[in-house]
């Protein structure tokens, strides 16, 4: 990248060649767990089921019981997904224990629900001023989030396919899991707790952001299990000590520089005050792909709509009144 201005290039495999060839060079993910363990990768897919049920029981997520009668015992289903890097290339096959949070009735197993997002508004101005004042930036990852929120409510849930020990019994949640409709939330408030504990302070302008006050302040964007850091490069002690802090409660991933977030490239460039936001093309190809799905013409221009908006949206907010006129 030049000091002469952001610039977008765009890699061989999102050429046209690249969408027309993606379906036939991806690997699928499979659907159900007996597609899993069926597929050319089941060892793989093994792997990262035992990885999963490995975390659940250490986090104490939930105590086989006997139901009473009447109880509500939610369904649940291993959802596979194929996790890449910002160029594409695989990174971990995962896994993961979801509830059919459909089935939960409002008052009975759930309540309140709303949990903050990061904004890309937040996440743009965060940059820029990264950028301009040649602050230093770092990701840190939480692995299985969800499992560490706390429950208000007695929530049920059947015990997961491949991993049934005893087929009278179901599992008691004494922690919050993926597909809960209060899951976010739980997660939301154990972090924040947490957060606070460490010093820090929820912005007004945003929830997801916090700020550690002092001489050297530390910015923090909360994005689900993403942790996104903003200090000074003369600051990266305490970050350390904010991190070691929040790996004792939490087991997460140092991410070091941030390369890929809220499905975007980022390049902070060392000229002051550009930043260059890239689209993630790996992500871009699989939408692409995905549109295939739609048989209805219509369908597939209302996806392809909403494709332009988030592009837009991510990169130049100015050129969006353009995609609402088209629409």
């Amino acid at each position: 990248m030049s000091c002469g201005g952001p610039s977008l290039d765009v890699p061989e495999h999102a050429t046209a060649a690249g969408f027309a060839s993606l379906s036939a060079a991806d690997i699928l993910e499979p659907k159900t767990f007996k597609q899993a363990m069926a597929s050319p990768q089941s060892e793989l897919w093994q792997e990262a089921l035992d990885s999963e049920y490995a975390s659940l029981m250490a986090n104490l997520t939930w105590e086989l019981r006997t139901p009473p009668p009447g109880a509500n015992i939610l369904d649940g289903k291993w959802v596979f997904k194929v996790k890449r890097d910002a160029s594409g290339n695989i990174e971990r096959y995962k896994a993961r224990y979801v509830a059919k949070g459909f089935q939960q009735e409002q008052g009975v197993d759930y309540d309140e629900v709303f949990a903050p997002t990061g904004k890309l508004a937040t996440l743009h101005a965060l940059i820029a001023f990264a950028a301009q004042n040649g602050l230093h930036l770092e990701q840190l990852d939480i692995k299985t989030a969800f499992l560490y929120g706390d429950l208000q409510e007695e929530v049920w849930l059947a015990q997961p396919e491949g991993y049934v020990q005893d087929p009278t019994k179901a599992c008691f949640l004494l922690k919050s899991i993926y597909g809960l409709k209060q899951a976010p939330r739980a997660w939301n408030l154990k972090l924040h707790d947490s957060l606070t504990q460490l010093g820090f302070r929820q912005s007004a302008a945003d929830p997801s952001l916090y700020i550690k006050d002092g001489a050297k302040p530390i910015w923090l964007l909360v994005y689900v299990d993403d942790l996104f850091f903003v200090t000074a490069s003369s600051n990266l002690a305490e970050l350390q000590s904010v991190k070691d802090a929040l790996q004792e409660e939490f087991e997460a991933r140092e991410l070091g520089r941030p390369s890929s977030q809220f499905s975007m490239e980022k390049a902070v460039s060392h000229c002051p005050s550009l930043v260059s936001l890239a689209i993630c093309w790996s992500s871009i190809t699989c939408w692409i792909a995905s549109l295939s799905q739609y048989h209805s013409a219509h369908l597939l221009f209302l996806a392809k709509i909403g494709v332009s908006r988030w592009i837009l949206q991510s990169t130049r907010i100015a050129l969006l009144l353009a995609v609402y006129c088209i629409y």
